[in-house]
């Protein structure tokens, strides 16, 4: 079996590692002795879905593809090529015997179970987009379909951003609603949403439109990846509806509650790699709305469009330009970026309503996308021996480190620092400072003032990651303040959780804190679906200390003040993507603590992630 060097262990290293020996050695068992290229080919494929690709490149050297997973330089027994010819020939000859679960397409190496799900997605997007229902709404066109929308965009263009939105949903049964933070994405989604609805009851007065599904009362879920996003979704919606005149029935027709995506879709998983087509089940509903897609991993997506009835539309709202899902794929990235007819379901907002366009965060945001356009070449996918140096970036003369220098910015900051232990010391200062103000506040107002503000990293493991960081946090206040301990929680501690729970209704992203009550027991309080909810100390749940998060696990929340530790060198995991991320979760505060040559120099670098879903979609489009 093919071993790592103990330098680079880690647990996850060496569970994956001990996955990718069990999957060789299942293959062998059922078909043969494998090629050296071939087992090399089944490494690297684990080695980058861990990292979120869904497939590999093999035109690239082996030992570059390797440097693009971390602490795996450490593999040994690896084949130095990956013949493309040699494993397909190879393939070949194993299909003959049954199925290899391994295939090449478009020079990608990746399960038979991606490549299915891939396609279907491009089928499904296909479909959608060739079924254009404008003859069927003319009757709407030629003035009425304006005057349904009359009162849900008053203050709009006829072709604004949002009524566009709302026309394609209506006309494709799928469409993307994309923007930054603050452009108005959820708040446009209630005039998509009410505008929806009052077409279908318009069309269940046509009785001449024959071609058109019949919606005695329309159905309507609220959905996204995790409990945060979902009660954000669903308070935003209640706000808009609030300042909009809607009669009795199309306020029943929206929902009170919105739900993760995993609970939506648990009464349909099966304990099957695929879904059995003999035996198909539809979500019982006529639309859903799904916030914060990108976040979406390949899996999800597809377990979603699956079960969707083949008359429900679906509507994706997020942030093309935000972090990816922790799990492989970049679908809502891969359906943003076919420019060749994305405007054929994806509508872009662009205006900013959240804070001040001239604001530092808005500048700041906006430089870290746009940064260094000029020599980042559309084709660097992989991180060559030619990393971009600190020169060519102080070559340019508007850099995203320049605009904390200007004095007009008053809500962003950087701290130059080098990572010694007084400035590590006067974070855990600060923390056990905070923690003293925190501490004596009742259970709601502890919660909102964890809310208030977030310190974040972009790693999880290593001596700048959230698990060291929380660790040490703690160690500091359980050290100057002596708590009442039970089984590592103590009172005013906050926590994340990292796994749904649907028993129990407490979903991955909930945040909450532990609080001492009136009888000296240790509670959980959790904020999930937009309420509080208090559980025994010993329920069943995954939860992580949230004293620091790490970017990934920040999305779908906002702050008003938000921190950022960069590592002391360059990581795969740091790049403009995240960067992004961070800054826009500040709503009006950001401070950066590292050097500004890295911020500079990962604003230039791309998270990238190898799928075939746009090959897939462009190959197949018959629009």
């Amino acid at each position: 079996m093919i071993r790592t060097h103990s330098s680079f262990y880690s647990p996850e290293s060496d569970s994956i590692y001990r996955q990718i020996d069990q999957v060789i050695f299942h293959l062998e068992t059922r078909f043969q002795p494998l090629s050296e290229a071939l087992k090399t080919a089944i490494t690297l494929y684990y080695l980058f879905t861990s990292r979120g690709h869904t497939a590999i490149p093999l035109d690239y050297p082996v030992n570059d593809l390797l440097k693009q997973t971390e602490w795996y330089p450490g593999r040994t027994g690896l084949s130095s090529v990956c013949s493309t010819h040699q494993i397909q020939g190879e393939i070949d000859r194993l299909n003959h015997q049954e199925i290899f679960p391994f295939v090449i397409d478009e020079g990608l190496f990746y399960s038979k179970r991606t490549q299915i799900m891939e396609q279907f997605i491009s089928d499904y997007l296909n479909e959608r987009i060739s079924e254009q229902m404008e003859q069927d709404l003319n009757w709407l066109e030629e003035g009425e379909l304006d005057s349904t929308f009359q009162t849900l965009f008053p203050d709009a263009e006829i072709n604004s951003g949002p009524m566009q939105a709302a026309k394609l949903l209506l006309k494709n049964r799928f469409s993307i609603l994309t923007g930054g933070p603050g452009t108005g994405k959820t708040t446009a989604a209630v005039s998509l949403i009410l505008s929806w609805i009052r077409v279908q009851i318009k069309i269940g007065n046509r009785p001449h439109l024959e071609t058109l599904p019949r919606i005695s009362k329309p159905k309507i879920a609220l959905a996204a990846p995790t409990g945060k996003a979902a009660a954000r979704l669903v308070q935003s919606i209640a706000e808009k509806l609030e300042c909009l005149e809607i009669t009795d029935s199309e306020r029943a027709c929206i929902p009170t509650k919105a739900l993760t995506l995993h609970r939506l879709l648990h009464p349909y998983q099966k304990n099957t790699v695929l879904p059995d087509p003999r035996n198909e089940e539809y979500l019982p509903y006529d639309l859903i709305v799904v916030d914060e897609a990108s976040m979406m991993d390949l899996t999800l997506f597809y377990t979603l469009i699956r079960r969707l009835n083949p008359r429900a539309s679906l509507l994706l709202i997020g942030d093309q330009y935000q972090l990816e899902s922790v799990d492989s794929g970049a679908v809502f990235r891969d359906l943003c970026s076919i420019d060749t007819f994305s405007d054929r379901y994806r509508v872009t907002l662009t205006k900013n309503w959240r804070f001040d366009s001239e604001s530092g965060i808005a500048k700041l945001s906006e430089k870290i996308l746009t940064s260094s356009e000029s020599f980042r070449s559309p084709n660097r996918n992989i991180d060559r021996d030619d990393p971009i140096s600190d020169h060519r970036i102080k070559e340019q003369e508007d850099t995203p480190s320049s605009l904390f220098k200007d004095s007009h910015y008053d809500d962003i900051y950087l701290h130059e620092w080098d990572h010694e232990a007084t400035h590590w010391e006067r974070i855990y200062d600060s923390f056990s400072e905070r923690y003293s103000s925190i501490r004596t506040a009742e259970a709601t107002q502890m919660i909102q003032k964890w809310s208030e503000e977030i310190w974040l990293t972009p790693l999880r493991l290593t001596s700048f990651g959230s698990d060291y960081l929380n660790s040490m946090i703690q160690e500091k206040i359980v050290r100057n303040y002596s708590p009442y301990l039970e089984g590592g929680w103590f009172h005013g501690k906050p926590f994340i959780v990292t796994k749904n729970n649907y028993s129990i209704g407490v979903f991955n992203g909930d945040r909450g804190v532990c609080f001492q009550d009136n009888k000296g027991n240790l509670v959980l309080l959790i904020e999930t679906s937009g309420q509080l909810q208090e559980y025994p100390l010993k329920t069943p749940l995954y939860t992580e200390p949230a004293w620091v998060l790490t970017v990934h696990k920040s999305q779908g929340s906002e702050f008003d003040r938000v921190h950022l530790i960069l590592p002391e060198q360059t990581h795969p995991l740091l790049h403009r993507q995240l960067l992004y991320t961070a800054v826009t979760r500040a709503r009006k505060e950001f401070i950066l603590y590292g050097h500004s040559a890295l911020l500079d120099q990962a604003s230039c670098k791309d998270q990238v992630r190898f799928t075939n879903l746009q090959k897939y979609v462009k190959k197949r489009a018959s629009f």
